[in-house]
């Protein structure tokens, strides 16, 4: 049969040519001695093909005539291998000028000029098709493969998928044939680079050698493939490490993504996505080539169960795993992935020397951010990257077309679609790493369970023979309470230290939430259970306040409060009874504050500082009790100065610090009220600057005395359970020293005040390094980067002062997404983001000052919205509203001057946002 030639540029597949002998490895008859058969036939084939090559024509067939089993089990093979053999010298000789009139070798309609590349699914040369006189790249099937049938069937399967594709980005196919028993097909020929020798280009220009040969130890599961392309010249890529590169390399994956999306639609999935099998032309163009190993909606799968096949470096966790059953279209999404991280970063995403480790990274480990490697990437780029490299596949994007739709997004400045990883998605990866400590975890939470049970089934039994055995039971019954008590909640604390175990955390709070629910459900109606329901309800309201679920957490808050305030009433409470129900109704006012609901919360931080004071009155009283008292006071000060009474907030503040430092009295081991007089002073200190700065800069030097003489910063146990407790004691150092700088600043001390705070930032990081998700430490480093920012900004030295602002920016947007919003968090964004604005009005920058002014009034008025009796939030409001008006009319009249033809009227841009200021003022001052 001759070798199918296309004239139009279409295809019948139908009529593609077939070997007529079955390969060697098909014509077994099951005897025994048959692979053994096989293994000589093929070392003498190999050993007759390496003297075909070597042009000793001569010894061929004397090795022919020796062996004559070569004839009569390949004899269907020999003529193909002959001509392989001879292509495969002619292609790589080198031209001879005695010799430029002889013909080169031919297959069918095809004159081969030379070998532009080979793999382990062809080899490709550049050729000339005879009848239409136009250079091609010809992908010839080696005569290895031949002898295979699966590979056979394979490279029929990348000629019927590449035919099947017409795409602007997509190596078109012309024509397909089998002459003499060699399969080919020809297709355009790519005169430029493809993206693995970008690679290596971008790595020799950023002088990174180390890794263009680290990537070389990582072991392929399949050869590398061939291309179609004829090098012509280098990358126009100068470097990754700059905006115009990042954008550059997005822009071509646009692309790509948009082709495979393409094949995706017409139902056929690539597989083998990675950096040699995308090209690039001398116009800069993108092109998808190489579809060995893609399959085709309604054909048979051709990789066998369990075996992985491709590039490992590249291939999604599914495909390394051997399960093709899983394998869909987002194996490409995750390789394109993988791809562009590895050109943004010049870094593979997984290396290694060995295959195995390589392909247990790639299934388990997560690769490293690739901000971390290359700065330059932004930070929704990154989300991007990782959101398509996800471990999971229903994790991705649900499609190569949403893929590139945020790719364009991120183009054009506008919020792409992707996320972070969710908190959920860290948890598993991290648990994934640390199965053993996880697993230890999960156990001392089922002892705590079993206790629950057993504590709960000897209350029933006993009870009902003697109320000596009934108290003996409660005593197990509430040892099982603190032993869940004690994990879910110093346990959780700790686990605040080591980066990435949000999930982890939240995951060992619902465990305990649960067992709480269990309880509260199986006891309530049972007074039997009354105060220890009680107990169990203000655990769950802190265990529920911790998770974010507020309105839960007020339900089982209030819970509690009326359980124990009927044990009070009962009369058989102890002073325990009365410390809970006080700190159960602090808790309550601090959540109902943090919301937003003032009236709520002054009154019952009055009804918690009445039941704090009765406990105080007995003698030994507990220096835990003393604390939160003071706690108490503190935030019942810090409420009363935000809703305008200062005079009374200062009052409380200075009586709460006498009373604490009594009882303190040189008690230096009494960590709870150390603690909480630091905490107290801080705040005493914040509200005495203005009007009294000797007293605040005493509170505050006195405070940093105080911390830094202490060997050992240690946090209070148990303080997760309590909203009434100070911060750790590291934060409350770095607090009173941003304070005690904003103090010097305000007193025009500048030099101090910005080496302190310099001092401030160094101890929160330190702190953060030992606590990665403590976010009220991320909150505080955030306002003294600000507070740095001002300083600067004072001093002169604008760009730094920028700097400063845009690290407090930074970290206030990324709380602000990772976590429930709050009054006092937005009120602080909208304050940083003010005095972005106010630098670049200063700057010239009004259009951008405008567009930092009128999200500030957005977050502004969100927190107004949710803290309506707070005085300051309002009066910040009106200051960015002023400050928006002010830029708005020095925008205008810039306009006015430059574009007097215009008659006065401001461009639709500014006309757009004046009237989104007006809407705002109208809704929120």
């Amino acid at each position: 049969m001759k070798p199918m030639t296309d004239q139009t540029l279409t295809l019948d597949l139908s009529s593609l040519p077939v070997n007529d002998a079955l390969p060697i490895n098909e014509a077994c008859t099951g005897d025994g001695s048959e692979p053994k058969l096989q293994e000589k036939i093929a070392e003498r084939l190999d050993q007759y093909a390496s003297l075909l090559e070597d042009g000793e024509e001569t010894a061929a067939e004397a090795f022919l005539r020796k062996h004559p089993e070569l004839q009569a089990e390949a004899g269907g093979h020999l003529e193909s291998l002959q001509l392989l053999c001879r292509m495969s010298r002619s292609a790589a000789k080198p031209v001879d000028p005695d010799e430029s009139l002889s013909r080169p070798p031919t297959l069918g309609d095809y004159e081969l000029q030379g070998e532009i590349g080979r793999g382990g699914m062809g080899i490709v040369y550049e050729a000339i098709q005879l009848s239409l006189r136009r250079r091609v790249a010809l992908k010839v099937l080696p005569f290895a493969a031949v002898l295979n049938q699966d590979q056979v069937a394979r490279f029929r399967n990348e000629a019927h998928a590449a035919a099947s594709l017409h795409h602007p980005h997509i190596v078109p196919v012309y024509a397909v044939g089998c002459e003499r028993g060699v399969h080919y097909y020809s297709m355009q020929l790519i005169n430029g680079n493809t993206l693995e020798q970008t690679l290596d280009e971008l790595r020799t220009i950023s002088g990174d050698s180390t890794v263009a040969s680290a990537t070389s130890l990582t072991e392929n599961v399949e050869p590398p493939s061939s291309t179609v392309v004829n090098r012509g010249g280098t990358t126009t890529l100068r470097s990754v490490r700059q905006r115009d590169g990042v954008r550059a390399i997005v822009k071509m994956f646009v692309d790509v993504a948009d082709a495979i999306d393409y094949a995706h639609e017409q139902g056929v999935i690539h597989r083998d996505i990675k950096p040699s099998n995308l090209l690039v032309d001398a116009a800069g163009k993108v092109w998808v080539a190489d579809f060995g190993l893609a399959r085709c909606r309604d054909a048979g799968n051709l990789t066998a169960e369990g075996k992985a096949i491709g590039t490992a470096r590249y291939m999604s966790p599914e495909q390394i795993m051997g399960r093709p059953q899983e394998v869909d279209h987002r194996t490409d999404i995750y390789s394109l992935g993988i791809t562009l991280y590895e050109l943004l970063t010049l870094q593979p995403a997984f290396g290694g020397r060995c295959r195995q480790r390589l392909m247990e990274t790639v299934a388990t480990e997560p690769p490293v951010a690739p901000r971390r490697i290359n700065a330059a990437i932004p930070t929704d780029l990154e989300t991007i990257v990782l959101k398509a490299i996800a471990k999971s596949k229903d994790d991705r994007y649900s499609t190569c077309g949403e893929l590139a739709e945020d790719l364009r997004r991120f183009l054009s400045g506008q919020p792409t679609l992707a996320r972070r990883p969710s908190r959920v998605d860290v948890a598993f990866r991290w648990a994934v790493r640390h199965r053993t400590a996880v697993m230890t975890s999960v156990g001392f939470l089922l002892v705590a369970m079993v206790g629950f049970a057993a504590a709960t089934a000897m209350v029933l039994h006993h009870s009902r023979q003697k109320d000596v055995a009934l108290d003996q039971a409660r005593h197990h019954l509430n040892q099982a309470h603190a032993t869940v008590q004690r994990f879910g909640g110093l346990t959780v604390d700790r686990l605040t230290s080591i980066e990435g175990t949000g999930e982890l955390q939240r995951d060992l709070l619902t465990e305990a939430r649960n067992y709480f629910v269990d309880f509260a459900n199986y006891a309530s109606g049972d007074s039997r259970f009354r105060s220890e329901l009680a107990k169990v309800q203000f655990l769950l309201g802190a265990t529920e306040c911790r998770l974010g679920n507020l309105e839960s957490a007020e339900a089982a808050y209030l819970s509690a409060a009326e359980g124990l305030q009927a044990v009070l009433e009962e009369g058989s409470a102890d002073v325990q009874t009365q410390s809970d129900l006080a700190l159960c109704v602090h808790n309550l006012a601090a959540l109902h504050k943090d919301t937003g609901r003032y009236k709520e919360a002054i009154a019952e931080y009055e009804r918690a500082t009445t039941l704090h004071e009765r406990v105080m009155s007995h003698t030994d009283v507990p220096d835990e009790t003393v604390a939160n008292w003071g706690a108490t006071q503190t935030n019942y000060a810090t409420l009363l100065w935000e809703s305008g009474e200062a005079n009374d907030a200062i009052r409380r503040l200075r009586d709460a610090e006498v009373v604490l430092e009594r009882h303190l009295d040189g008690q230096e081991t009494n960590r709870y009220t150390r603690q909480q007089l630091i905490e107290c002073r801080n705040t005493l200190a914040g509200l005495l600057m203005d009007d009294h700065a000797d007293e605040a800069e005493r509170l505050l030097e006195e405070n940093i005395a105080s911390l830094a003489a202490t060997e050992h910063l240690e946090e209070t146990e148990g303080s997760f359970w309590s909203n009434a407790v100070a911060l750790a004691p590291e934060c409350q150092l770095a607090i009173a020293q941003s304070n005690l700088a904003s103090l010097l600043g305000k007193q025009q001390r500048t030099e101090e005040a910005i080496e302190l705070t310099h001092t401030s930032i160094e101890t929160f990081r330190n702190a953060m390094r030992r606590r990665p998700e403590d976010t009220a430490l991320q909150q505080q480093l955030a306002i003294a980067q600000n507070n740095l920012g001002q300083l600067l900004w004072n001093q002169g030295t604008r760009q730094d002062a920028r700097s400063a602002f845009l690290e407090a920016e930074k970290g206030f947007k990324a709380l602000c997404e990772s976590q429930a919003q709050e009054p006092q968090l937005l009120s602080r964004f909208a304050g940083v983001l003010h005095n972005l604005g106010v630098l670049d009005q200063q700057q010239g920058q009004l259009d951008s000052a405008v567009q930092r002014l009128t999200e500030a009034m957005e977050y502004q008025a969100l927190a107004v919205r949710m803290a309506p009796f707070h005085q300051g939030y309002r009066q910040y409001l009106e200051r960015h509203n002023e400050l928006l008006d002010q830029i708005l009319r020095q925008l205008k009249q810039k306009t006015e001057t430059t574009q007097k033809s215009v008659s006065g009227d401001c461009p639709p841009t500014l006309k757009i946002q004046a009237a989104s200021c007006k809407e705002r003022e109208y809704v929120f001052s």
